[in-house]
């Protein structure tokens, strides 16, 4: 067993005991899973809520979707584009495809601010002692 060493004022200068840091680690982890834990069933529900609308063909072809991957509306606007399948599935497919990256992108954005915010938790780093 290590000695302990006195210093001036009787306090103890030795390590503090490693199972008690060990712990409170364990219990800022728990913490900061939860607090992500929250904080992504917020950002699904924002997502279920959220809608963008995305033109191809100039506004011929309009989409409405979620966030979470959900097509809502599809609108074609040219009467004669409704009888010409090829260049309307072409349509719909640079449109799916539009609406699938702005999807990522806002998700992205979300997940990165998410990230950010449990980075500063009040109290410091989780690593550290904080939350």
């Amino acid at each position: 067993m290590a000695k302990k060493i006195k210093g001036f004022g009787g306090r103890n200068l030795g390590r503090p005991k490693r199972q008690d840091n060990i712990q409170k680690l364990m219990e800022n982890v728990q913490k900061a899973q939860q607090m992500f834990q929250e904080k992504k069933e917020e950002l699904e529900k924002k997502f279920a809520d959220e809608k963008i609308n995305v033109e191809v063909g100039g506004g011929v072809l309009k989409i409405t979707a979620s966030l979470d991957y959900r097509i809502h509306d599809l609108v074609v606007e040219d009467e004669d584009l409704r009888e010409d399948f090829e260049t309307l599935k072409d349509l719909i497919l640079a449109g799916m495809n539009r609406v699938l990256e702005e999807i990522n992108h806002r998700r992205d954005e979300a997940y990165k601010e998410l990230e950010e915010s449990l980075l500063q938790i009040p109290g410091g780093n989780i690593l550290e002692g904080g939350v």
